[in-house]
């Protein structure tokens, strides 16, 4: 009635609704911290601070988050590649293990469509496709923004792309129905977007202009003593399809690196196509596991800075 509850009244609604449709569930208690490691050594419930619903499946169990205000149904942010404690009917409790993400469950799939005018301006179709961590962020952005609010996004979202765009219309899918997954495009006037030098022009690529669709962190520091955690395993995918101003052809585009681990890979692709004037940029980021080794990290940094160098987000053109 009242619409407000912490994950331990909202597990008993849950449960007991499933019950009530002839299914099996039970609470889990997991761990709301990504960083925090179940030790059974330590038997103390401080350990635990959700509550999720487990299902039996099997000799495993399957689970739901009694909270999904602004994620889609049936992802589960909590206790990913950690340990629960599913509460049976009888007071047993059983540690269960609760399945790691697969990269391909968290995808941002970024699109920009860039059709640049011999003066440097450029029209820029900005979308993207979101599933997992990076569809939570958008809903949480924008679900429950007012119009102003979402504006003010959309127009910041538009002077990322160069100083001098203005947004020139947006939409979105219904970040409310929570079976939908999350689409979202942008138009963008991008005034000043490349910079004609002479019988030259100079183009920078610019970074994926929503927030909510990229990834939070990144490898910053030179050298770690503790491993480097990103939120979550996932898939981040951004393709540039840029049209050249007439007359122009291309001189210098980045050329294709991939970086390959066991626990990523890096990979970036450009190919020009001369008979369709159009050059078409690929940037690929999959992290297959979220927590990398000390040992690990300087290799990873060095191949994460080398495939976002600036030099990597520049072409040349030239008047034919």
């Amino acid at each position: 009635e009242n619409k407000y509850a912490d994950t331990r009244d909202k597990a008993v609604l849950l449960i007991s609704m499933l019950r009530a449709a002839g299914i099996d569930a039970y609470p889990a208690l997991v761990s709301g911290l990504p960083d925090a490691r179940f030790t059974e050594s330590v038997p103390t419930l401080k350990q635990f601070s959700r509550i999720l619903v487990a299902l039996p499946d099997g000799e495993s169990y399957r689970y739901l988050d009694p909270f999904l205000d602004d994620v889609s149904y049936g992802f589960v942010r909590w206790g990913r590649g950690n340990t629960a404690l599913v509460v049976e009917d009888d007071g047993t409790g059983v540690l269960s293990g609760v399945p790691a993400f697969r990269a391909a469950e968290n995808h941002a799939r970024r699109v920009m469509d860039v059709s640049v005018d011999s003066n440097g301006d450029a029209a820029v179709r900005v979308s993207c496709d979101l599933t997992g961590y990076f569809d939570r962020k958008a809903r949480r952005d924008l679900k429950d923004a007012t119009a102003p609010e979402e504006q003010k996004l959309f127009d910041t979202a538009a002077n990322l792309v160069s100083t001098g765009a203005t947004d020139a219309g947006y939409s979105h899918s219904d970040l409310s129905d929570l079976t939908a997954p999350v689409h979202m495009t942008q138009e963008i006037d991008a005034e000043g977007f490349a910079v004609p030098q002479g019988d030259m022009m100079i183009v920078h690529l610019p970074p994926f202009p929503f927030s909510f669709a990229s990834m939070d962190v990144y490898p910053s520091l030179a050298e770690r003593r503790y491993p480097f955690e990103f939120p979550c395993e996932f898939t981040s995918d951004l393709e540039i399809n840029l049209e050249l101003p007439e007359g122009y052809s291309v001189v210098q585009i980045p050329e294709d690196t991939t970086f390959t681990t066991s626990d990523a890979v890096l990979s970036l692709t450009c190919e020009s196509h001369e008979e369709q004037h159009i050059v078409v940029w690929r940037q690929s980021v999959t992290v297959n596991e979220r927590s990398i080794a000390v040992d690990d990290y300087a290799g990873f940094k060095e191949n994460y800075d080398s495939l976002t160098s600036p030099k990597n987000q520049l072409l040349l053109l030239k008047k034919s």
